[in-house]
């Protein structure tokens, strides 16, 4: 009756730290009882334990399960494993509602006590599936509606408890009533609670005409099972219901947060580090205020505790917040590092693998077994460094030793013998078009010669446009340092970025160029935001207040006129303008232009001075990016590093011009393409074929009849 039980019966014992997959696959059911539980045979009792959510890993064979009073306040989806439970008491805790589908595993469940609970939603299909069930309590909890149909799986329920609930009595509850009624299940307890005119009237006894809905629904039962109703969607926002007491926010543009009640400014994602709380001023800026131990513009920078240390020994003083520690040299420990270790005796002996500790005057040393290296002798020494496997063998390292993996093909012990090979001659290929034999297309391009034309043309790959193929205009970002370096862009004219880019990635950086003045454009949480300083410290910031992480195309238009930084999304008007103020009137950069991120040490340098917020590249595809009005180029760009040419294209439905014709056009599940499912009385690819001695429906002299189509 305790954890081990099953170790001494030679049953093989559960990890408690598997997940419940590996448990129902592997574990024998009788091999573990939940902390705080106590297993008999089939039975385990979980009763009065304080404890706040169901145990995890209950045998699987259990059939009766007492979890009553404790503080539950939710039954898990995994309650569903139980598939053998015939009692369940869930009485005495603090549950608030049932989800949809929650026992419909528990088909053999007889009897379900959810007594003195604080229910008050359940789902229409909280109690479906269960038609052995004989017993349901629900008395004493807060249910003033019941869904309709809620009980019709239960065929062979004889009783039910529902006394003690404030049940709203109107129309909606006039099938509970009749329900009741028809088998007598309620032994007349029930009552409503409203509205006025049903107020303390029995379920059983009250006449079905009784239950009537006069004027609006009452606002305190509706939310019970839709907390939308409270609004709690702040500034405009769209509440949808999750499920219950669960909701989600869609925002209205320009506010965030779970209840849209922070506004998008300088502050959004909380600039401020370890806990500063930031404060909102003029012109795109902000201020952190620090905690204690903390300064800096950001609150980065951990007051230095060490200045006053009692370190001893020459031991390094760590600086913490608030406070420091001692980091001993080797041979002391304790808090100031004043006491020396007796190194190699019990219980400080740090060789390992069967070494021999040696004790000196300041530390000690490891002799080291065959095979192993390092101070402790914790490392196995690695073989391969100066390993003799051939023909593109893997090496792997052993012991003191080391074995050679072959390639396909080949043996040996250093891989050494090669196979035999059947030497197929190749087909030559070229260019059959005589209008291709001296064409021009670039970059891997195709010639081909159209019908009736006399010259060729060139079909570009992906990412490639031009005549010949010459230009590359679009690029698709797929790693984590990825980027463009584009030459330097004259920031003292005005000057007019544009891209057009795709992405379902939350952060990444669009643009950067700069050191200490920059302008920085990146992703985060899905917004746009822009870091911009012209020498005017502090920089400005600002947000977009649209979404662009959705995989669909978007551009962004960026103008930046001396202090001014404008940001267009997706040319609607609402354009959003920052201005870095004072006596700086330009940006003056001699760097190069980057484009969907940065190279590691300038990434680094970007990071350090908060000129962005994630040092992340860009994933996803620009496919136009155009400076003054002029398309770039990427071929001319300085350097291109893991960049992809072309963008993904969306994958179009297989049926979009399908050829079935007597059926429907189905897509197929694990390879491309459809397949034609045929109507009665028709085959084929394409369900063009009439199936003969089959009775099929054809229309004659304006009646439908069936006729059999024979040889």
């Amino acid at each position: 009756e305790n954890n081990d039980l099953g170790c001494h019966v030679g049953i093989q014992p559960c990890c408690p730290d598997s997940n419940m997959v590996v448990v129902e696959n592997s574990c024998d059911p009788r091999a573990y009882c939940p902390p705080k539980c106590t297993c008999t045979s089939t039975i385990v009792r979980c009763s009065d334990q304080q404890i706040k959510e169901v145990p995890k890993y209950i045998p699987l064979d259990t059939t009766e399960l007492y979890l009553d009073v404790n503080d539950i306040t939710q039954v898990p989806y995994e309650i569903g494993l139980l598939t053998n439970l015939k009692k369940l008491d869930l009485s005495y805790n603090k549950i608030v509602t049932l989800p949809s589908q929650i026992f419909s595993n528990l088909t053999q469940l007889v009897t379900l006590i959810l007594s003195y609970n604080n229910l008050q939603c359940i789902s229409e299909t909280s109690f479906s599936n269960m038609q052995n069930l004989r017993m349901l309590s629900l008395h004493e909890n807060n249910l003033s509606s019941i869904p309709y149909g809620a009980f019709d799986s239960l065929k062979s329920l004889s009783q039910i408890a529902m006394g003690g609930n404030p049940l709203f009595c109107d129309c909606k509850l006039k099938w509970l009533s009749d329900w009741i009624k028809r088998d007598y299940l309620e032994p007349g307890i029930a009552s409503c609670s409203g509205p006025a005119s049903m107020k303390s009237k029995l379920l059983l006894s009250s006449p079905s005409s009784y239950f009537e809905c006069l004027g609006d629904p009452d606002p305190i039962v509706a939310q019970k099972c839709d907390v939308c109703l409270t609004n709690p969607c702040k500034n405009g926002g769209k509440c949808t219901t999750v499920e219950f007491k669960s909701f989600k926010c869609e925002c209205s543009p320009g506010f965030h947060g779970d209840e849209c009640d922070q506004q998008i400014d300088a502050c959004f994602g909380n600039p401020c580090n370890n806990g500063g709380k930031c404060e909102v001023m003029e012109h795109g800026r902000f201020r952190c205020q620090c905690l204690k131990g903390f300064e800096g513009d950001r609150c980065e920078t951990n007051k230095d505790d060490c200045v006053t240390h009692k370190c001893l020994n020459n031991a390094t003083c760590v600086d913490e917040i608030e406070s420091y520690s001692c980091r001993c040299k080797e041979g002391f420990t304790g808090k100031w590092c004043e006491n020396p270790i007796p190194y190699c005796k019990e219980g400080f002996n740090y060789c390992v693998n069967g070494a021999v500790c040696v004790a000196k005057t300041a530390g000690y040393s490891c002799e080291c077994a065959p095979g192993y290296t390092g101070k402790n002798c914790s490392e196995n020494i690695d073989d391969c460094k100066s390993h003799a496997c051939l023909n593109g063998a893997s090496c792997v390292d052993g012991l003191d030793s080391y074995s050679c993996m072959c390639s396909p093909g080949f043996s040996g012990r250093f891989c050494e013998i090669a196979p035999l090979l059947d030497l197929v001659p190749l087909p030559n290929s070229q260019d059959t078009a005589p209008a291709c034999r001296l064409h021009e297309c670039q970059n891997n391009a195709v010639c081909y010669q159209p019908a009736g034309s006399p010259d060729y043309k060139c079909k570009c790959p992906q990412g490639f446009e031009g005549k010949k193929c010459e230009k590359l205009t679009s690029v698709s970002f797929k790693d984590r340092d990825s980027y463009v370096r584009l030459p330097r862009v004259d920031f003292r004219q005005e000057t007019n970025i544009s891209i057009t880019f795709s992405t379902k990635s939350h952060n990444g950086i669009l643009l950067y160029a700069g050191e200490q003045q920059h302008v920085a454009v990146e992703l985060f949480r899905g917004l746009i935001k822009v870091s911009f300083d012209v020498g005017n410290y502090p920089g400005s910031t600002m947000f977009s207040f649209e979404r662009v992480d959705d995989g669909q195309i978007h551009q962004i238009t960026m103008i930046i006129n001396q202090k001014n930084f404008t940001m267009i999304i997706d040319k609607v008007n609402n354009s959003h303008t920052i201005i870095n103020e004072g006596s700086k009137t330009h940006l003056d950069l001699h760097d190069s232009l980057y484009l969907g991120g940065l190279p590691s040490a300038i990434n680094a340098q970007a990071f350090k001075k908060w000129h962005i917020k994630d040092s992340s590249s860009f994933i996803g595809c620009f496919s136009k990016v155009y400076i003054n009005g002029k398309q770039v180029d990427l071929l001319s760009s300085h350097e291109r590093f893991k960049v992809i040419p072309g963008c993904e294209t969306p994958s179009q439905d297989p049926c979009h011009n399908h050829l079935c014709q007597r059926g429907k056009c189905k897509p197929r599940r694990r390879k491309p393409g459809y397949r034609c499912k045929c109507n009665h009385g028709y085959s084929g690819t394409y369900c063009d074929r009439v199936q003969f001695g089959v009775r099929r429906p054809v229309q004659e002299d304006g009646y439908s009849r069936l006729k059999t189509f024979g040889l």
